[in-house]
């Protein structure tokens, strides 16, 4: 059997860890059987430091403007990235930043086959991380 433990918070992740190693015990124990859970984790939840987040969307929003700045998400995001690897030791923010442009054709993600970058836009990108790094310099 296979399957994914995913959170935004590591002391939940390994609670279900914990607790899918008890109930395949049982469980096999039941039948008079061993079980072996093997968890290989990948990446950590990626977790923004808050004073970090706060400086890309100021920036973004000086990029990119207010009305196209999106601070919180209805719901956590629980894709993997190992970009959480760095979060985990220093200060940081993890952002998105889209060129979806349904006029170009560029509507669908970046791991759809059918993506496609609004390259008319890559300078906001670019102006956004010199900002960011600016305003991160400047504190």
């Amino acid at each position: 059997m296979e399957g994914t433990i995913r959170s935004v918070d590591n002391g939940v992740r390994m609670a279900v860890a914990q607790r899918i190693e008890q109930i395949a015990a049982a469980q096999a124990a039941v039948f008079g059987a061993d079980a072996q859970c093997i968890i290989d984790w990948g990446a950590p939840p990626v977790i923004n430091d808050e004073s970090m987040a706060h400086l890309a969307a100021e920036a973004a929003k000086e990029i990119t403007g207010e009305e196209r700045t999106v601070t919180h998400l209805a719901a956590p995001n629980m894709g993997g990235e190992d970009f959480a690897y760095y979060l985990e030791k220093l200060p940081g923010a993890y952002l998105f930043l889209s060129s979806a442009n349904g006029a170009k054709n560029c509507a669908f993600a970046h791991h759809n086959s059918r993506f496609n970058l609004d390259e008319d836009v890559l300078h906001m990108g670019a102006a956004l991380y010199v900002n960011i790094t600016e305003r991160f310099l400047n504190n």
